[in-house]
């Protein structure tokens, strides 16, 4: 069970990693949403701070919220 969390964790971060390459600021901030949930069951998401002020530095409210 625990060896199935894992891989589906470490199959989350890959995927937000990708998202947070994208170009559009809402993708990113749809990622960032996702590390917070991550953070909040107490997984590390520290390597993920320039994206997070990077959504918090968009023009849109919406967004910059979520940073």
């Amino acid at each position: 069970m625990a060896l199935r969390k894992a891989r589906y964790i470490a199959a989350c971060i890959h995927e937000i990693k990708m998202e947070l390459r994208q170009d559009s600021v809402f993708i990113k901030a749809n990622a960032i949403e996702k590390l917070a949930y991550l953070q909040m069951m107490g997984y590390d998401i520290s390597w993920a701070s320039f994206n997070i002020i990077e959504v918090m530095a968009s023009t849109k409210f919406t967004e910059k919220r979520i940073g």
